[in-house]
């Protein structure tokens, strides 16, 4: 009898092991899906608040082809995220992490917002990263969103954000202040319905302007928004890594500093007469 219970306990430790297995490789073939990077205008998420500029076809042609080099990019990041999502929940150990999107549980982000530094594209490839921009120049600002596509039961998330936010709807805000005058604008608002699940875990957000008129230089800070309009949904995050992609020259014997991403750095750019 206690041979038989003996083998009974071994071939439910063996049941219990597969299971566990079993949950692993469903959460890394679940993650593994085609990764999308779409633009708000693929999407139909149409602004609604404030001028967009209007581009020619040239500039209209050069910005789609940035944009689609940087798609490719972006893909490949996510892609290494979802890889790397296992053994980030295995390395918590109480450490504190930077503020990111709400729901956040443990490493698990359910979705999240960054900034790029102002690129123009008036001049040949690679463009110019710039946050210095003359009067009358045309420039963008982007936003990228990431909605989380991967399953990972321990954190809550047997249904991954990028399926909980199907045919949700979403604003996204390009709020600036001019630091020079104090005074708020112009300001760029997003809003649309996200589609039917599972939602691209990628969308680029663009605002295209026209550098205003000035008599003397003016800062303006940009700070991006993201909310779900539905009610009872727990999505809402602000964009608190700012990615400059402008390498900075050496200065007065300090080394030169290489595009990076930057945390609780405000996205900033000045305007200047010209």
């Amino acid at each position: 009898m206690s041979m038989r219970m003996a083998e009974a306990e071994r071939t439910a430790e063996g049941s219990r092991q597969a299971a566990r297995s079993g949950q692993q490789t469903e959460l890394v073939v679940k993650s593994r899906h085609k990764i999308v990077a779409k633009t708000a205008d693929e999407m139909g998420i149409h602004l609604t608040q404030g001028h967009m500029a209007d581009l020619s076809d040239d500039i209209r042609e050069r910005a789609m082809d940035w944009t689609n080099d940087y798609k490719s990019s972006l893909i490949q990041r996510t892609e290494l995220y979802l890889e790397q999502l296992g053994a980030l929940q295995g390395a918590r150990n109480g450490r504190v992490s930077p503020e990111e999107g709400e729901p956040t549980v443990g490493n698990y982000v359910g979705w999240d917002l960054i900034t790029i530094s102002p690129i123009q594209f008036e001049a040949l490839p690679p463009y110019r990263p710039n946050k210095i921009v003359a009067s009358g120049e045309l420039s963008v600002l982007q936003s990228i969103m990431f909605i989380n596509p991967a399953v990972s039961v321990p954190d809550g998330f047997a249904i991954p954000a990028n399926i909980q936010l199907g045919n949700r709807d979403v604003r996204v805000s390009f709020d600036q202040f001019n630091l020079t005058k104090g005074i708020p604008g112009p300001n760029f608002t997003f809003v649309g319905n996200l589609g039917p699940a599972p939602v691209p875990p990628i969308l680029i957000f663009q605002v295209f302007f026209i550098a205003p008129a000035v008599t003397s230089p003016e800062l303006v800070e940009v700070n991006v928004t993201a909310d779900v309009l539905n009610l009872g949904q727990p999505y809402a995050t602000f964009a608190t890594w700012h990615v400059d992609i402008e390498a900075t020259p050496p200065f007065l014997g300090l080394a030169p500093v290489a595009p990076q991403a930057e945390y609780d750095i405000p996205q900033r750019y000045m305007v200047y007469p010209k």
